[in-house]
């Protein structure tokens, strides 16, 4: 399994402050076959993405698990949790949360699509894109 951070820049996402980024981690089987399935995971409550790859005990990384079974997982950070850029809380609605979290994933997807997300990754050619959340993440 591949496994690269990455960063999006959110500064035209509506109602959100500027110069903010959201973080992410990219798990990639290590030969992608096509078409491809991404899934693209968010946390809930205060968690952060690294709550979808636990390695502390074997087995228990939800990444490792769905890498293994030939999908790309995208597990992201909301704005101000993890790696996100720290924000003004009273500024944050669903719906500028949520437009954040749609630009994170459409950035990150063309970049799979484009083979930008990293040095020696080709270009995937995506199939189908499953959104998932825990908690509030969903």
């Amino acid at each position: 399994m591949q496994k690269f951070d990455v960063e999006v820049d959110l500064s035209d996402v509506p109602g959100l402050e500027h110069g903010l980024r959201s973080a992410a981690t990219v798990y990639l089987p290590d030969n992608v076959e096509p078409p491809t399935i991404v899934l693209v995971e968010y946390p809930g409550s205060a968690f952060n993405r690294k709550y979808f790859d636990i390695s502390a005990k074997p087995g228990y990384s939800e990444a490792a698990y769905h890498v293994e079974h030939g999908f790309v997982v995208v597990a992201v950070d909301h704005v101000r949790i993890g790696d996100s850029t720290p924000c003004d809380l009273f500024g944050l609605t669903l719906e500028n949360m949520a437009a954040a979290n749609h630009r994170t994933a459409t950035a990150v997807l063309d970049r799979l699509r484009e083979g930008s997300i990293a040095d020696g990754v080709a270009p995937i050619q995506i199939e189908k894109v499953i959104g998932a959340g825990q908690s509030m993440g969903g």
